[in-house]
């Protein structure tokens, strides 16, 4: 698709062509910038139609249009606008300008709001005389000023100058302050300049301007009341007029032409330039793109000037909307025979809305078409097919799909069953394909309301009858098959029933007999099951219990059609025999020992036991038995229980009977220091059976201190040792052994030993240090406190000199000090106690860090010794927590932090880290190289502490006037030596350390 956008133009409108304007209800202020008290406003009506440059109550404002235009190259435009001073006592004034530098700054009073600085045209509507020379001016008056500013005194300057002036000396002029809107008119032609009002030319004169400027209006109140407020304003400049041609609608593919028909006095350019066949022309061909499902608009803008004018230029743009194509796509129905009705549904999609307008059309493989929305079709024959659909949008965009399809055939089943089965058997059906169709799911009904999904299932039926079962299938591509359908028999079961004689204990024989019922048919075989692991067959049979307890002995039968009996259970009672155990006594000979019963039975009936003891060919019937041996040796004991249903059990043991130990040991140990072990060796035996234990009292006749050993062995040695005394030089200690043999007799021995005096030591413990602390400390902790003379001395970790403790030679941990005293006897004895020495904190305030003014960072504090720290940062100024490791730190000014850290036994360190603060850069937006000593170059504050940043200055047409990285000589205003014009320049400044890079504008005064 090829579309044309041609408009005719003329040379004739390009000296009308709009500017700016500030119209509309309300009033359209896009692309103008306001400064003061001007703002959008009801002055006279309603509806934000008006600007209200500055109130009643005393103020300034101004409004300017934010392009500039440049009048060495436009030399022409003409300005038209309704204009009001009213509401109060009277005012300054108002002034249509057209300034080098918009406003950002305002005076008072005479100056109509027009800043000092400011160069260029001024049209003013003043209503108070500020002049004393000429002080016969009358107002309100008409003013044309240029240079710069306007207010000031004298003959000429600003609004008192000799430039043109119009006052109201003939009274014409006093409308100007008025309730109502006047509709000034201000034409500008290479220097000649025109002041209309209501259509009456009041004013004119000649100033040539060949700079860029801006066009706007500023006001003030001066020391009065007026409002000041404008509406209705048009600007016309002699531009070209852009033509970029009216919006359109386009399909993915198309191409369009763009713009009008070329004016050879201009020049074109058009912008993006990707997707155009020529940036350069009037009416270029644009084929933009749109890959994606929705709407895609791509706006073109074109910038026509005068060709030999190429920097008066205007600008107008067009969009073009790409609407996607749409996405044609149905889906297909499955399609089988005998009943082959397809319905081909429509899931076509377009992403621009317009769904609802779109067309189709269906073409079939094997003929036939449609333009349905959901085509329908019917199939005879089995096989591969296919269907295209086109599909158009309302915009006439198209896609088109293509989809295959099968027409499937009709499967046939058969159907595998035995024709008589038994109820509550799993029966097996099996089901087939006999034409070669695949099936993805089986449907079984085996006509007792239950069903099936598999191929070849199983089933049980719970009634005896004949079923009707029937089968049907679902193919792989969702076609149902035919149905088969078979009549199967099921046959009841056979009934089983036995009984049993002869209950007793076990190991005695018990009669089982069937008695069953056939159901239909004879019996032809039974199965027995015991309970105990015993299985039988057969009508009649017998069967041994090796065990007491219930056991279930089931039946199963089998009748002539091959059908099972269900199980018939039933239980068998064992009667138990009595557990048999008694004790055995522990005597010498010539002692009566008692054999005590403890035999018990599962069925709780052990009082009615009898008993029959047999003990040296002796028989007892009583629960104990009382029999003493003549001699030592290893006597039977057996005892046989009966329960009271008779069944009986037996146990014989053996019982030890043993003769008196002797008594013997030896001190081995005689005339030693009372706080070493004293030694004895045991000695005792016995002639039959064995020692049984020792029991030796060490301190006799004190029972206090006694010790017991088991199971001793002859030789053994044994140890013990006493109390320390110190206040007397010996004593004498009595050690007896009583000796017991297995059969509890037993005999004793005694004997002495001397012991001398020995050490009494305390050890008071020693306080924690400080690994740091490297001093000789004397000890004192360790002391004796017998009653006796002798020396005493210290070692272990860091002891220095056996008298003394240095903490940072012993090292941080726990030491064992031990302090060893000796008597002039020759006794001696040592104690020892944990000296901890705690560890110095090692402490790391982290490494030097640069943060920009107004920034953060993150002290990495680090401190390690003990297991509890507390921390301090100093000075706290700037810090979110003093008392953390890591705080945030937002300092000012470059600052030293001091991190101290004390551990739980109060040792301490600290370390200390600088924040550098980068201050942001000052930078003025005006400096005045006149070389008068004062701001001749632009001084930028705080720029030095950023020795790698790149500065650029670029003037109005993106030229670089001034580059250098580093700044440390400041830009005095010139370029390639030679000093640059006044105006405005644009800055861009790369510190190489703040994320963005700064830029702005800075302007040159003269």
């Amino acid at each position: 698709m090829l579309s044309y956008l041609f408009f005719c133009a003329s040379y004739a409108k390009a000296q009308n062509y709009v500017f700016a304007q500030l119209t509309g209800t309300p009033v359209n202020t896009s692309g103008w910038n306001f400064q003061g008290g001007a703002r959008v406003a009801n002055v006279t009506g309603t509806g934000n139609s008006e600007i209200l440059l500055c109130p009643v109550n005393s103020g300034s404002g101004a409004v300017f249009y934010n392009r500039p235009i440049n009048l060495s190259l436009c030399s022409k435009w003409k300005a038209e606008f309704d204009f009001r001073m009213y509401d109060g006592t009277v005012a300054d004034g108002l002034t249509f300008c057209f300034l080098d530098v918009p406003p950002t700054g305002f005076v008072s009073g005479g100056g109509l709001g027009i800043p000092a600085t400011a160069n260029g045209l001024k049209v003013c509507f003043d209503t108070y005389n500020n002049c004393t020379t000429p002080s016969t001016l009358n107002v309100p008056k008409i003013e044309l000023r240029w240079g710069l500013g306007y207010g000031g005194s004298g003959t000429e300057s600003g609004e008192c100058s000799s430039q043109p002036t119009r006052d109201n000396s003939d009274g014409k002029l006093s409308f100007i302050r008025s309730s109502n809107y006047n509709h000034a008119k201000v034409e500008y032609e290479n220097g000649k300049i025109s002041v209309y009002v209501n259509d009456v030319l009041y004013l004119a004169g000649n100033q040539q301007f060949n700079f860029s400027g801006y066009l706007g209006f500023t006001a003030s109140t001066g020391g009065q009341n007026d409002n000041h407020s404008i509406k209705n304003v048009i600007i016309y400049t002699e531009m070209p007029p852009s033509e970029a041609g009216n919006d359109a609608d386009i399909c993915p593919g198309d191409t369009i032409h763009l713009g009008t028909i070329n004016d050879p006095n201009y020049l074109y350019s058009w912008s993006p330039a990707v997707g155009l066949s020529n940036a350069g022309i009037a009416n270029p061909l644009a084929y933009p793109s749109n890959n994606t499902d929705n709407v895609v608009q791509q706006k073109y803008y074109v910038n026509t000037s005068f060709a030999g004018k190429t920097g008066c230029a205007s600008v107008d743009s067009v969009i073009i909307k790409i609407h996607p194509n749409p996405k044609a796509a149905f889906a297909v129905p499955l399609i089988c025979l005998p009943n082959a009705t397809a319905t081909f549904t429509n899931q076509t999609t377009i992403g621009d809305g317009t769904l609802a307008l779109a067309t189709y059309h269906w073409s079939f493989s094997d003929g036939g078409s449609s333009t349905a929305q959901n085509a329908i079709k019917t199939y005879a024959v089995a096989g591969s097919y296919s269907a295209k659909l086109k599909a158009t949008s309302g915009f006439g965009c198209v896609d088109s799909v293509v989809n295959s399809f099968v027409i499937n055939p009709q499967a046939q089943l058969s159907l595998t069953v035995l024709d008589e089965f038994c109820r509550d058997t799993a029966m097996q059906f099996n089901g087939g394909v006999i034409n070669g169709v695949s099936i993805n799911k089986w449907l079984w009904d085996f006509g007792d309301h239950a069903i099936d999904s598999i191929q070849n299932p199983k089933h049980i039926y719970i009634n005896a009858d004949t079923f009707s079962v029937s089968l049907n299938a679902i193919t792989s591509e969702g076609c149902r098959t035919d149905t088969t359908i078979k009549n199967v028999i099921i046959n009841p079961l056979p009934v089983a029933a036995f009984g049993f004689v002869g209950l007793s204990c076990r190991d005695q024989q018990i009669v089982f007999s069937d008695s069953s019922k056939p159901s239909i048919g004879n019996i032809t075989s039974q199965a027995w099951t015991f309970g105990d692991g015993g299985l039988a067959g057969g009508s009649v049979t017998t069967h041994v219990y090796n065990s007491d307890g219930i056991f279930p002995v089931s039946l199963s039968v089998k009748n002539s059609k091959g059908c099972n009996s269900r199980l018939l259970t039933k239980n068998v009672v064992i009667n138990p025999s009595p557990a048999v155990a008694f004790g055995l006594p522990q005597v010498c000979n010539g002692i009566i020992g008692l054999f005590s019963d403890s035999s018990t039975i599962s069925d709780g009936t052990a009082a009615l036991f009898t008993y029959k003891w047999n003990i040296e060919n002796t028989v007892y019937t009583t629960t104990a038995a009382q029999h003493a041996f003549a001699n030592p040796g290893n006597y039977s004991v057996k005892l046989v229980v009966k329960s009271a249903k008779g069944c009986s059990d037996s146990l014989t043991k053996t019982v030890a009977i043993s003769s008196y130990p002797v008594t013997d040991f030896a001190i081995l140990t005689t005339d030693f220091c009372g706080n070493l072990p004293l030694l004895i060796k045991d000695n005792s035996s016995v002639n039959y059976a064995g020692i049984d234990r020792l029991k030796v009292f060490w301190n006799w006749p004190a029972t206090d201190d006694t010790s017991e050993f088991n199971h001793p062995s002859a030789g053994t040695v044994y140890n013990h040792t006493y109390e320390s005394f110190g206040y007397q030089p010996q004593r004498q200690v009595n050690v007896k052994v009583q000796a017991y043999s297995t059969g509890g007799c037993y005999t004793e021995k005694t004997a002495s030993s001397i012991l001398f005096a020995s050490p009494r030591l305390v050890f008071t413990p020693i306080q924690v240090y400080c690994s740091n602390i490297d001093q000789n400390i004397l000890l004192q902790n360790a002391r004796d406190t017998s009653s006796f003379a002798g020396t005493g001395f210290y070692y272990g970790d860091g002891i220095v000199n056996k008298q003394y403790y240095n903490p940072s030679l012993a090292g941080t941990g726990n030491h064992l000090i031990t302090y060893k005293y000796t008597l002039v006897n020759g006794c001696f004895d040592s104690v020892s106690v944990n000296a901890r020495v705690a560890p110095q904190p090692v402490v790391n305030a982290g490494s030097d860090v640069t943060i920009l003014e107004g920034g953060t960072t993150t002290l990495a504090g680090t401190a390690i010794g003990g297991n509890t720290l507390s921390y301090t940062w100093a000075p706290s100024t700037g810090l979110s927590n003093a008392t953390i490791l890591s705080p945030t730190a937002t300092p000012v000014s470059d600052t030293y932090y001091t991190l101290k850290a004390v551990n739980e036994d109060g040792c301490s360190n600290s370390d200390e880290v600088f924040v550098h603060v980068l201050k942001t850069p000052l930078i003025p937006n005006a400096f005045s190289p006149n070389h008068d000593g004062i701001n001749d170059t632009w001084q930028i504050t705080y720029l030095n502490s950023y020795p790698g940043c790149v500065v650029q200055i670029f003037n109005r047409y993106g030229q670089i006037v001034f580059q250098s990285v580093g700044y440390s000589k400041p830009w005095d205003g010139t370029y390639n030596g030679q000093p640059l014009p006044v105006g405005t320049y644009y800055y861009v400044i790369d510190t190489k350390r703040i994320t963005r890079k700064l830029s702005g504008y800075v302007a040159i005064l003269r």
